[in-house]
């Protein structure tokens, strides 16, 4: 129950772009002000169930860090079961974190750590994952959608033909969030609602315009929109544009949904906080495929430029790029609602503002999340809506 006075979903305001906001703060952003040293104390998380895509690694396992010592169980979903057990020994050398394993007995005030395979380039991977979540647990609190790729050769593909990126980072995320939405809508309670953060990136902006929208059914892979002469390595980077476009599209589509309730009765809103994070500019191995195997001459400029200028001046380490996603999976609700932090793309550090004005076109969004739709449906057999 709220108390006289408390805010509800009903007062928060529309998202606005923060004063600092802009592309020079992005890159130097300063100190932290909020930090899960100080605001995530053993303890404050505790009765909560996450699940981190991608957290055996980078800001992943940077995210994982934080919520096993707030004393939330956690899950990670990832597609390397080597990387995962690399993940748990990094973690265990770590001090002043406890927790015990899926296969191990649980001890009390301690959190769990627990591990299911899944490829988002593979929706029925996706959907075996999720299914072996739903077993074991019946309450989601946070959904972290943090793993990703970033430029892989140009033409890489997923397991079911679609643009490794997009297939990867938006489609294989939007099946999850399907699969898994039904229980998190359920675990909301009178002092928690659930959350969902989408990582998105500041190279959103790379994505190609399609008769000036962000997103187009009939090119979903942009390759339509860019020009023939570009290299490879060039086009990739725009189509990890698109994916992480795709990410803030999705992460308003859901807003809209569920924590405006667009569409539904007096009950369809403030169900969930969903937001859209641009991590940093990090060292992490994100953009590995920089450096493949046969080079070409614009791939040894780009990983000239990214290693010898971008990263070391201005790079940040992984810990750094938890910070946004875990402020917007952890903000108590009443700050939540009082800042308005549904429905913002959240920048370093902390910051609450707005992606580029194109991603906020409500059919744009509509048409990728029924692009979604469209293609689970016909590669799972699963209906559309949840």
């Amino acid at each position: 129950m709220t108390g006289k006075g408390d805010l509800t979903y009903r007062d928060a305001p529309p998202p606005t772009v923060h004063p600092d906001l802009s592309y020079w703060a992005d890159l130097f952003p300063g100190k932290p002000q909020w930090t899960p040293s100080t605001a995530l104390p053993p303890g404050s998380l505790a009765g909560n169930k996450a699940i981190v895509t991608g957290g055996y690694n980078g800001i992943g396992i940077e995210t994982v860090d934080a919520l096993l010592r707030a004393s939330s169980d956690v899950w990670i979903f990832g597609r390397s079961q080597s990387k995962w057990q690399d993940g748990i020994q990094q973690l265990k050398q770590r001090e002043g974190i406890k927790f015990t394993l899926q296969n191990e007995p649980r001890q009390q005030g301690v959190s769990q750590l627990s591990f299911a395979q899944m490829d988002l380039g593979d929706l029925h991977s996706v959907k075996t994952a999720a299914e072996m979540y739903l077993e074991a647990e019946s309450k989601l609190h946070m959904l972290f959608c943090s793993a990703g790729v970033m430029m892989p050769p140009y033409g890489s593909l997923t397991s079911h033909s679609h643009e490794l990126q997009l297939g990867t980072n938006v489609l294989g995320h939007h099946y999850l969030i399907k699969l898994l939405l039904p229980t998190l809508l359920a675990s909301k309670s009178a002092t928690f609602t659930p959350r969902i953060c989408l990582t998105s990136s500041a190279g959103h902006v790379l994505s190609p315009t399609r008769a000036g929208r962000a997103f187009s059914p009939d090119d979903p892979f942009c390759e339509k929109a860019m020009s023939n002469w570009l290299p490879g390595n060039l086009k990739s980077l725009m189509q990890y544009g698109n994916s992480k476009m795709g990410n803030v599209l999705q992460a308003g589509k859901l807003h809209r949904t569920y924590f405006l309730g667009e569409g539904g009765d007096d009950e369809a809103g403030g169900r969930l906080i969903v937001t859209s994070v641009h991590p940093g500019v990090l060292m992490t191995d994100l953009p590995r495929h920089l450096s493949p195997e046969k080079p070409t001459l614009s791939d040894r400029v780009m990983t000239a430029l990214a290693y010898s200028i971008v990263f070391p001046v201005i790079g940040y380490a992984p810990s750094f790029g938890a910070l946004n996603q875990l402020y917007a999976c952890t903000l108590p609700d009443q700050e939540a609602f009082r800042v308005g932090l549904s429905g913002s793309y959240v920048s370093p550090w902390c910051r609450l503002g707005r992606a580029m004005r194109k991603s906020e076109d409500k059919s744009t969004q509509d048409d990728l999340w029924d692009w979604c739709e469209g293609e689970v449906e016909r590669l799972t057999g699963t209906k559309r809506g949840i």
